[in-house]
């Protein structure tokens, strides 16, 4: 239970937290942790050519191995329209790209027996005891939509998390009561 809520914070930690320190991170000489400097001085001139030819904007790009950095550099701007360039400690939106790195780690340690899919996530983190949804209704006589929260039939599993079936959502259905409300949306 509480590897996989350590889990969680650490992924979460990490892809808040690494890119605010670039350069403080320890970095060491690629040969020092078994990297070859040759091949990645291979990197630099394939990311500036997808940068030369607009296939991305800007990039950054982080090589460890044995919790050292070996290779470290930014490439091309933040926005192709502003010309701000790429920073090593640039923070980059990756939108769903964390869905399959979290859920690979998950399944490691579910084959190591660490939780079971029905789990309920609640189980991991109390947040989640006696959730709330929203349920939107349209009042009969004006027409105007508005929600209410209701217990959840039943508690979110982590295979629910898992499969993307929970109901929890960062963006609002188009023209819910929840977007006049001010609902987080991108």
């Amino acid at each position: 239970m509480k590897t996989l809520r350590q889990l969680l914070v650490i992924l979460i930690v990490v892809s808040l937290v690494l890119p605010a320190f670039g350069d403080e991170l320890r970095t060491a000489a690629p040969a020092k942790i078994g990297l070859s400097k040759e091949r990645l001085d291979r990197i630099g001139p394939v990311m500036q050519r997808y940068v030369d030819t607009k296939q991305a904007a800007g990039v950054v790009v982080l090589i460890a191995r044995h919790g050292r950095i070996g290779y470290l550099e930014a490439f091309g701007k933040q926005d192709a329209e502003s010309g701000v360039p790429v920073k090593k400690d640039t923070i980059f939106r990756i939108y769903s790209m964390t869905k399959p790195l979290t859920s690979v780690a998950a399944m490691v340690l579910y084959e190591e027996g660490r939780f079971r899919l029905k789990d309920p996530v609640a189980r991991y983190l109390p947040e989640f005891k006696d959730a709330q949804v929203a349920v939107e209704e349209t009042n009969p006589q004006t027409g105007e939509k508005t929600f209410k929260t209701v217990p959840a039939q039943r508690p979110i599993t982590v295979r629910d998390l898992l499969r993307h079936t929970s109901g929890l959502t960062y963006i609002p259905p188009k023209g819910s009561a929840l977007v006049r409300l001010g609902a987080a949306t991108i």
